[in-house]
C-alpha cells in the first residue's frame, strides 16, 4: 500500500506478476494471492479466482487511508466493507476494463 492503477495485469498462482508482499510470514499465502476492495470482482477477463476470507485491517496500512480509523474495512465491524483475499483458480490477464461476472460457488 499504495499500489498504483495498471492498465493490464499477468495474474499467476501466487498473484499478480511483479507485485511482492514484504511481509510472506502473514501474507501472501496461495489463499491471499489477490486483496480485493469490491464484492463485484470475482471474475475478470481469462482469469477466475475464487473468494477465500475477509482481509483483516491491519495497523501497517492505516496511514494510507484517508480516515485513520481502520475498522471501517474490518468485515466484522462492518460486513461488506472490507477487502477480500482470493485465491487464483485458472491464471490470466486482466485488464482494467475487462467485464465482471459473478458466479455462484458450486
Amino acid at each position: 500500500m499504495p499500489k498504483s492503477a495498471i492498465d493490464i495485469a499477468i495474474v499467476g498462482w501466487r498473484g499478480i506478476e511483479g507485485d511482492v508482499q514484504k511481509t510472506r510470514l502473514h501474507h501472501g499465502g496461495p489463499w491471499q494471492a489477490l486483496s480485493l476492495w469490491s464484492a463485484d470482482v470475482v471474475d475478470i477477463g481469462e482469469m477466475r479466482w475464487q473468494l477465500t476470507s475477509p482481509a483483516v485491517p491491519c495497523s501497517k496500512i492505516a496511514a494510507n487511508f484517508t480516515c485513520p480509523e481502520i475498522s471501517l474495512v474490518d468485515h466484522d465491524i462492518n460486513p461488506g466493507h472490507s477487502r477480500w483475499y482470493a485465491a487464483v483458480v485458472r491464471p490470466g490477464t486482466i485488464t482494467s476494463d475487462d467485464a465482471v461476472t459473478v458466479s455462484p460457488s458450486s
